[in-house]
């Protein structure tokens, strides 16, 4: 890609026939490979890599997950969850609270 375009990449995941069921994980890194001189003339080089993980399920995996528990952590201010996840899957779960009185 030239520089100052933004580009959308496509992913395509294509799997083995002979590959098991099954949770795949794969980390995709980006970095730049802008290489600077100093004033000495010394090569100096800073890599930034920013990556995104990327989560494949083959097969009929889900996550299962339960409550197990709730407490409120009063030095962080916090209420805290304990949560099982039973299933074959992994799962990043979120939580959307409404307290009453």
């Amino acid at each position: 890609m030239p520089p100052g375009v933004t580009r959308r990449v496509r992913l395509i995941t294509r799997f083995p026939p002979s590959i098991d069921q099954g949770e795949y994980r794969a980390v995709i890194f980006t970095e730049n490979l802008r290489q600077t001189t100093d004033d000495s003339g010394d090569s100096v080089a800073l890599k930034t890599r920013i990556g995104a993980t990327v989560y494949v399920r083959h097969g009929d995996l889900y996550p299962n997950l339960s409550v197990e528990g709730a407490s409120w952590n009063q030095s962080q201010q916090q209420i805290q969850l304990l949560v099982n996840n039973a299933g074959e899957a992994s799962v990043r779960p979120a939580v959307s609270w409404i307290l009453k009185r």
